[in-house]
């Protein structure tokens, strides 16, 4: 290509140049960039490949881990390409070397991947070679002990598969996303004993134990930026959803670039370490989930006081109760109330009026439960509301509790001017009561046209809708909607459930998808 383009030069360009510059130096040079480009373009041509073969990986196969990793180790141009692994449970032995035989409402005669038993292999399966190799990246780039390495070398001859996939994690020099899956703990009514995070996090313990004497993280570790612990699947598999503790999970913040953690089903369960040690300001974590967790208010504290600048912050059906979740409050304000630009709402209702002040920089704002609001209280009952005489004025300014007087929350005056974005939470049996939305909306109007909320772009008022599937009615609600709209405000009234939860996921930092889960499409081969 470069041949003939020089070629195309008209003849007194190219004896110009050769004034300045020798003619072969030319020739050669267009020679070597011809070469270079016909290199080149098998090269992006392979790694093409390699991208689409490896970017997302998952071990539902019960070989794929350890292929994967002989794969990497024989031709490291491949494990570069690994982006995002999604673990479905651990195989402890050979004989659970099986495909998972997930229960799900698909016809006879369909499953969701070829079904494979490999439960005879035995000891013989791992090569003398690849032995010592596992051994040595244990030792020299995990820097685990004599004790730890005899123990993961003998689970691997046994036929364990957690340390394959945790060598494997370590060596990925582009992982950028690790989800660990659990079927939907509200179903499952066994729990492995086991869980998928004793090598990895056993690894980083030891890495992070070893820098102060030269040791540098692996490359797999240092790229790592999203973990996910329990994400939930509907499909159900036998190996159902695992308690770890928050022992267990706390090395998961010492990984050196990791910027989103999202903590399912943590503290259900008696940690054997209750007062382990995690170094205040030690994590580059910047968005914090946890959800479903019952963990100790200790154990929560520590986990916000090790991340240097938290910049989102989610809580859902992780109550401790008032006291405990008051104490927790002002930890966090304590500690990441000067940066903080995302919160969930979900047990903090009474501590909406302070937002202004106790963190001025916030953006986003989910989980405001609007109903909280209103001057009147509404109590709802198997979908009937009943109006109580004294409303409990939880969030109502200058009032106290037993005055029914006591005049509705002013949000311009609660919430901070760089607010951008608000979601309303789920009141049981919805807020689709006219009187009570009219109140709702008229607040959010008043928010909306106050001149020092000019970030205000989006306000979700699904909620609002009678149903699922239907528009707010027009009247008498029409009014604040069109001076909500004339402010150019989104409210998510004109789309569906699927749309609505899909512009909640793309808009929150903290949504963990799972990108394996299988897609169930039964075709007519006749």
């Amino acid at each position: 290509m470069c041949e003939s383009m020089l070629l195309t030069l008209p003849e007194e360009l190219v004896a110009y140049i050769a004034d300045y510059i020798p003619v072969d130096s030319i020739v050669n040079f267009a020679l070597s960039c011809s070469a270079t480009f016909r290199h080149t373009k098998y090269r992006l041509a392979r790694n093409q490949i390699f991208h689409a073969e490896s970017r997302l990986q998952h071990d539902r196969q019960p070989l794929h881990a350890s292929d994967t990793l002989r794969r990497a180790l024989s031709d490291p141009d491949t494990i570069w390409h690994l982006r995002d692994f999604e673990s479905w449970g651990v195989r402890p032995g050979f004989g659970k070397w099986k495909s998972w035989s997930f229960q799900y409402d698909i016809p006879d005669g369909y499953s969701i991947e070829p079904y494979e038993d490999h439960s005879a292999l035995d000891s013989n399966f791992h090569k003398p070679s690849e032995m010592i190799v596992y051994r040595m990246i244990m030792m020299d780039k995990l820097h685990m002990s004599v004790e730890e390495v005899y123990k993961w070398t003998e689970r691997i001859r046994d036929g364990w598969d957690e340390p394959i996939k945790g060598i494997l994690f370590a060596i990925a020099p582009m992982l950028d996303r690790l989800n660990f899956i659990a079927y939907d703990t509200w179903q499952s009514s066994e729990f492995q004993p086991e869980d998928p995070l004793d090598f990895i996090c056993t690894a980083i313990r030891s890495v992070y134990g070893s820098l102060e004497i030269g040791a540098v993280w692996p490359p797999g570790f240092a790229s790592l930026r999203e973990v996910s612990i329990c994400s939930s699947t509907q499909l159900r598999h036998p190996h159902d959803a695992f308690y770890a503790n928050p022992s267990r999970v706390a090395p998961l913040f010492l990984l050196p670039n990791i910027k989103i953690l999202h903590l399912s089903l943590i503290g259900y369960e008696e940690d054997p370490d209750p007062d382990f040690f995690l170094p205040p300001g030690s994590s580059s974590v910047q968005a914090l989930c946890f959800y479903c967790v019952d963990m100790t208010l200790q154990a929560r504290i520590k986990f916000i006081q090790a991340c240097r600048r938290l910049r989102s912050f989610k809580c859902v059906n992780s109550s401790m109760g008032a006291s405990g979740d008051f104490d927790f409050w002002r930890a966090l304000i304590k500690v990441h109330g000067a940066w903080l630009e995302s919160l969930s709402m979900d047990h903090y209702q009474r501590q909406t009026p302070t937002l202004s002040t106790k963190f001025p920089k916030l953006k986003h704002l989910d989980y405001l439960k609007g109903i909280d609001w209103v001057r009147e209280y509404m109590v709802f009952t198997d979908r009937v509301a009943f109006r109580c005489s004294q409303p409990p004025c939880k969030l109502e300014s200058d009032g106290d509790c037993d005055d029914a007087k006591a005049h509705p929350l002013d949000l311009r005056e609660a919430l901070p001017a760089t607010i951008e974005r608000l979601g309303l939470g789920m009141v049981p049996g919805g807020m689709c009561a006219q009187d009570v939305s009219r109140e709702i909306l008229s607040a959010l109007a008043d928010l909306a046209e106050d001149e020092r909320f000019t970030n205000l772009k989006e306000i979700c008022l699904y909620d609002l809708k009678p149903s699922s599937d239907s528009t707010l009615r027009p009247s008498p609600n029409a009014d604040f909607l069109a001076r909500l709209h004339a402010r150019n405000i989104e409210t998510h009234l004109h789309c569906d459930r699927v749309e609505h939860m899909r512009m909640h996921r793309d808009a929150d930092p903290l949504s963990s998808t799972n990108k394996t889960e299988p897609s169930i499409s039964v075709t007519d081969e006749t």
